[in-house]
Parts: structure tokens; C-alpha cells; sequence
């Protein structure tokens, strides 16, 4: 894993851009928005306003998501042709204007924010060891097989946030031909350590299950059947759900987390109510429920299967819901 923690300039800039224009969501936002203000030269000068009202525009007649991913596994001389490759000449030249427009506000701010995720890659290969050993549990229970160290060689790339040591972010993209794994991150990872390492394990856990269809098929079809049953969070599909909860009764809230970077998460006596979409708490309540199955699995070196989505409906029943898991239960 050393040689795939990655830090890529132009991704980290579209990322600057694309917060500071407010055409990317975040929970952190205006954290990131205030402090990389401040660090570049201050409030937007009117080209640059005018610049974000143009990706504004561009961003209602396409995904955005999918600009982050060119920026993040193109190099600089790909960049523009496979912009104009997806996006057209003129909408092209728009992305290309406005990155070169912020450039030297960018510059400013890269000269600190550098640094700073130099030290969080020191960190993580200085750790590699464990992440692996973690990993290659993951890849035992999504039953990957031959494709044992697949998530081992994902890259990771560092990408910058605010300096509140919550703002921390994973996310993955997925295809056929690729995986890329995504950590923003910008704090003093020390004051993480043992949760960070944990995140990254996560996120890597959605791209190791994506590799077994049987088991995505699984997750899928018991968030159809069970949707009535399933906690209710945001504008989640409860497939995802289940799927987030699946997860997080191993990493970060669970088995693997204590085994292999010592988080402990005590499991809370009293029912909580989760109809305001506190997703966080179920998946702490329902990995403290499997705790002891969970690690059965990890021990054993066992795919997870349907004991496990039985045992996991209902952690989630005990955790404050009413669910049969028995109903829902899909046999190989």
C-alpha cells in the first residue's frame, strides 16, 4: 500500500475550485469554505464569481461527481482532451478557465494544505502493515478468493478539508476496469489515529463486496424486501442502508476496528429512537449487537452469508426497530 498513497495535485484543485464555488456538497462546507479563504487571499474577486456562476450552470446540466474523477486519474496533458471528450469543447473550456482563474488564490493555499497531507501519507505507510492485515480480513468476508489482495492494491489518494478533526471524508469510485479510494482529510492525524485507519478500511469493505455479485445481490435484495423495516436516514435507499450497517458491525464501529486499531464501541443500554436519521448511532448499537459474531467470522476466516444477514436483521430489531429478519432471509 506504500507505494499507492497518492496525492494528486489537479484533483486537490478541482476540489478547491469546486468547494469554493459551492457546487460540491459537504457536511463541511462552509468550514472549508471559510478557512480556504482565508489561507488564499480572502472573499472571491467578481471574475471569480463569475467564473462560479458558469460551473454553477454547468453543474445543473451535468454530474460533477463524475469531473472529479477525470481530474483524479488523468494526468495533466489527458486532461483537456478527456474533459472535451465528455463534456464538449465549450463546456470544457469552462472547467479548464476556471482552474487556471484560481490557480494563483490555489497556489497560496497548496503551499500549507501540502504539506499537511505529506504527514497524513508519512502516517498511513508508516502504518501499512495493519491496514493490510485488515484488509485482507475484509477480502476473506466478501469472499474474494484469487482476488485476495485486490483491495491492497486500490489506491488511496489524500485530498484536502478543513482542519476540524471531524471533518474527515472516504469515498470510493467503482467500475469494471478500476477502483480509486478517497480520503479528505487536512487535521493533525494524530489526534485520529486508530479511526482513520478504520474509515480507510470501510470504504475499502464497499469496493471489496462490489466484487462479489452474489453478495451485492444479497444486500439488495434484502433492502427491497425489508424496506418497511429499515431505518428510515436522509434520502438514503434502504439498500444502502443495510449495506452501511453490514459494514460498520466490522469497521469502524466494529470486529475489525477493535482488532486491529483497539476501538472499542460501548454498547449502549437504552433504546434509541432513530426516526430523525441517525445513521451513526444505529450502526455503533448494531455493531455492538454482533461484536461477538463478527468476530466469529473474522477468526474463522468466513464469507459473510445468510447466518450473518439473519444475525444483522436482527441486531438492527434489537437496536430499536421491529424487524423480522426471518421474512427477509434470501438462501443460496
Amino acid at each position: 500500500m506504500n507505494k499507492i498513497v497518492r496525492i494528486s495535485q489537479p484533483f486537490n484543485e478541482w476540489l478547491f475550485v469546486a468547494q469554493l464555488c459551492s457546487i460540491r456538497s459537504s457536511d463541511w462546507l462552509c468550514e472549508r469554505q471559510s478557512e480556504w479563504l482565508e489561507q488564499s487571499g480572502g472573499t472571491l474577486n467578481e471574475q471569480e464569481r463569475s467564473l462560479c456562476d458558469a460551473l454553477g450552470k454547468l453543474h445543473k446540466r451535468h454530474d460533477s461527481s463524475f469531473v472529479e474523477i477525470i481530474f483524479l486519474e488523468h494526468s495533466d496533458d489527458e486532461l483537456q482532451r478527456r474533459l472535451e471528450s465528455e463534456y464538449g469543447n465549450n463546456d470544457a473550456s469552462i472547467i479548464l478557465k476556471a482552474i487556471r482563474s484560481f490557480a494563483p488564490r490555489f497556489e497560496l493555499f497548496w503551499a500549507t494544505a501540502l504539506p499537511r497531507l505529506e504527514l497524513i501519507r508519512e502516517y498511513l505507510v508508516s502504518h501499512v502493515s495493519t491496514i493490510d492485515n485488515a484488509l485482507a480480513d475484509v477480502e476473506r468476508l466478501c469472499g474474494l478468493g484469487l482476488d485476495v489482495s485486490l483491495l491492497r492494491n486500490t489506491p488511496l489518494y489524500l485530498a484536502i478539508a478543513s482542519s476540524h478533526p471531524n471533518d474527515l471524508v472516504g469515498w470510493f469510485s467503482h467500475s469494471n476496469s478500476r477502483n480509486t479510494f478517497v480520503l479528505e482529510f487536512c487535521d493533525d492525524v494524530s489526534v485520529v489515529s486508530g479511526f482513520l485507519e478504520a474509515v480507510i478500511v470501510h470504504e475499502m469493505f464497499h469496493i471489496g463486496l462490489r466484487q462479489n455479485d452474489k453478495l451485492m445481490s444479497h444486500i439488495h435484495s434484502i433492502g427491497a424486501q425489508a424496506h418497511d423495516e429499515i431505518p428510515v436516514v436522509d434520502d438514503m435507499k434502504p439498500e444502502r442502508v443495510y449495506e452501511e450497517i453490514l459494514v460498520s458491525s466490522f469497521t469502524p464501529e466494529g470486529a475489525i476496528a477493535e482488532k486491529h486499531f483497539g476501538k472499542v464501541m460501548p454498547l449502549d443500554k437504552p433504546k434509541i429512537d432513530f426516526s430523525g436519521g441517525k445513521l451513526v448511532l444505529l450502526r455503533r448499537r448494531v455493531a455492538g449487537y454482533l461484536s461477538t459474531i463478527a468476530r466469529e467470522y473474522i477468526d474463522s476466516g468466513k464469507t459473510i452469508d445468510d447466518d450473518y444477514f439473519a444475525a444483522l436483521l436482527e441486531g438492527i430489531k434489537k437496536a430499536g426497530r421491529s424487524v423480522s429478519a426471518k421474512s427477509v432471509i434470501i438462501k443460496t
